[in-house]
C-alpha cells in the first residue's frame, strides 16, 4: 500500500522521536497523559502479551516493552517497523514486527491484548 507510506528522516526520528519532535509541551502531555491512562486502566499482569495495530513510530511500544510486556506491533509500513526495532534494541524485550494490513493479516497468536491507538483512519473499510 504506497499511499499508506510514512516519510521521515530515519536518523532525526532516533535523536527525537514522536511525541517529543513536536517541541511542543502541549503535543507532549498530552501524549505521555494518554498513554499513561492506557497502560494503567489496561491493569495487565507483567510479561503480558500485547498485539498494537497501527503501531507507526513505536512510541506506545517503547512504553509498554519498557515495563516488559511482550510486545508485537503490526504495521503495513516496513519502513515504520525498521524504525521500532532500532528504537526498542536497547529494551529488555526486543519487539517483534509483523508487516501486514490490518485487514487481511491473519496471525496465529493469543494476546492479552491488542491496542489499536489512532490507527483507525488508516483502514480501507471502517466498516
Amino acid at each position: 500500500m504506497t499511499n499508506e507510506e510514512t516519510r521521515f528522516n530515519f536518523e532525526e526520528e532516533l535523536r527525537r522521536p514522536f511525541p517529543y519532535g513536536t517541541q511542543s509541551s502541549q503535543t507532549v502531555g498530552d501524549y505521555l497523559m494518554s498513554y499513561g491512562y492506557k497502560i494503567k486502566t489496561m491493569n495487565l499482569p507483567a510479561r503480558a502479551k500485547i498485539l498494537e495495530i497501527g503501531s507507526g513510530y513505536g512510541t506506545l511500544a517503547v512504553y509498554l516493552a519498557a515495563i516488559g510486556f511482550d510486545v508485537t506491533c503490526l504495521d503495513v509500513s516496513e519502513a515504520l517497523l525498521s524504525f521500532v526495532r532500532q528504537r526498542t534494541s536497547h529494551l529488555y524485550l526486543q519487539v517483534h514486527t509483523i508487516c501486514g494490513d490490518m485487514l487481511t493479516v491473519e496471525i496465529n497468536e493469543k494476546f492479552d491484548a491488542i491496542v489499536f491507538f489512532e490507527a483507525f483512519h488508516h483502514c480501507a473499510d471502517h466498516i
